[in-house]
């Protein structure tokens, strides 16, 4: 029996070694893709993990070590007895004294105030008379339709010599 948990130990660390060395020279071809295969094995050996069992027995000394959780000293818990919990004491902070705020009667007189002290207010009059006009709106229209057409013809032609020009400059043909 302790022959074959050997052998799967050994197993286990020959497949941890070899997923090792595979990580290893798949991060060192990423980082050098031109290195040389000797440049590799020099990396390889510098982080090796070397021998497991080395390590393995390493850390048994240190387990053995280790003093057993039962036999370190024990404290009992500090409990809390009082009126308040402790975690509650600091949330209550200093509430100061407050005054109440008087409460407004009526919307814009006090209820102590008779009717006749508040004036009254009286009716804005209706404007009576001539409305007034702003001069743009007594004048009458100052164009005719044919002076407004010979403007818009004379304009059209214009732009017809601008664009002729522009076409004649860039070599457009239409």
């Amino acid at each position: 029996m302790a022959n074959v948990l050997n052998l799967e130990l050994e197993n286990i660390r020959n497949k941890i070694l070899q997923m090792y060395t595979d990580l290893l020279t798949k991060a060192f071809s990423v980082e050098n893709p031109s290195a040389s295969p000797e440049e590799l094995e020099e990396f390889l050996a510098m982080n090796s993990l070397g021998e497991i069992s080395s390590q393995e027995d390493d850390l048994t000394d240190l387990l053995d070590d280790l003093s057993p959780v039962s036999e370190m000293p024990y404290e009992e818990p500090k409990e809390h007895r009082g009126p308040t919990k402790q975690s509650e004491k600091h949330e209550r902070g200093d509430i100061p004294d407050t005054t109440p705020v008087p409460i407004p009667e009526g919307m814009f007189r006090k209820a102590s105030q008779k009717q006749e002290d508040v004036p009254n207010t009286r009716k804005v009059e209706d404007p009576t008379g001539p409305q007034k006009r702003s001069a743009i709106h007594e004048r009458q229209n100052v164009f005719d339709r044919k002076t407004v057409k010979q403007l818009l013809d004379k304009e059209r032609q214009r732009l017809l010599r601008v664009v002729e020009k522009r076409n004649k400059e860039f070599g457009v043909v239409l």
